[in-house]
């Protein structure tokens, strides 16, 4: 009977209510831990984001509960689509854990400019590279006759003429015009005395012949309208010139001898 009352008691029914308050809070905080050390050794295989937009990434990074954040941006490349992803880091495939930030590169949304340097009259060995790593693509390289060997003389983009410093969208392709060195064919001696510089030019390169020195006679208001009064080498008759060769030249603005 004694054992009954035991049972029936006030403080069976305490410790009975200690003991399974305890089991359940005991039960709760391991379930907690539990599904903590699961989360924590859990490891997610980082998907291919190459080619994807920023909006579609951020989608499917969130499904694999991934982050990312955008450390850099290229040059706008018009083969790629505007804010697609070029580069990732961890890449594609590693095995990363929950809520692993992905570093992205994007394609820039709209295009860069940048300034042609100065690399006339330099060596193919440096024009290239040059060029290249401001962000410019050599479409073609072409040789005329002329003494300097690969030496570059002129650059054309879309079939006009570039000058220095003139600004161009980075990846704009480039066509390049190099010397050939000296020909053994010979042209007759052109005669530009009484021409205009930009009448000589055409003249020259008719000729496959280059413009040499250009000397101004005296203070020139109007370039464009000074002839030419001295050539070097000078006109004669029967008399040629190697292709690629220069001729120099000496201009006074008309009326200036008066």
């Amino acid at each position: 009977m004694s054992f009954l009352r035991y049972f029936k008691s006030k403080y069976f029914l305490i410790t009975t209510g200690i003991i399974f308050t305890t089991t359940i809070t005991l039960v709760f905080i391991l379930s907690i831990v539990l599904k903590w050390m699961t989360l924590h050794n859990e490891h997610i295989t980082v998907p291919d984001l190459i080619t994807m937009k920023i909006d579609d990434v951020e989608k499917k990074l969130s499904s694999e509960s991934l982050k990312y954040e955008i450390i850099d941006s290229i040059h706008y490349n018009d083969k790629l689509e505007k804010n697609s992803v070029v580069d990732q880091l961890p890449l594609a495939g590693e095995l990363v854990k929950v809520n692993r930030v992905i570093y992205l590169t994007i394609n820039s949304s709209s295009y860069y400019k940048d300034t042609i340097p100065d690399v006339f009259q330099k060596s193919k060995r440096q024009v290239i590279p040059l060029l290249e790593s401001k962000g410019f693509k050599i479409r073609n390289l072409k040789y005329v006759p002329d003494l300097g060997k690969d030496i570059l003389l002129e650059i054309r983009h879309e079939n006009k003429i570039v000058e220095k410093h003139e600004l161009l969208r980075v990846g704009a392709e480039l066509d390049l015009v190099f010397g050939s060195g000296l020909s053994n064919k010979k042209v007759s001696l052109p005669n530009v005395m009484g021409l205009t510089l930009n009448k000589a030019k055409k003249v020259l390169k008719r000729k496959s012949l280059t413009l040499g020195s250009v000397v101004y006679d005296g203070e020139i208001v109007d370039t464009l309208n000074a002839i030419i009064y001295n050539q070097f080498p000078k006109f004669k008759e029967n008399t040629s010139m190697y292709i690629g060769e220069s001729l120099d030249v000496w201009l006074l603005e008309v009326g200036m001898e008066e």
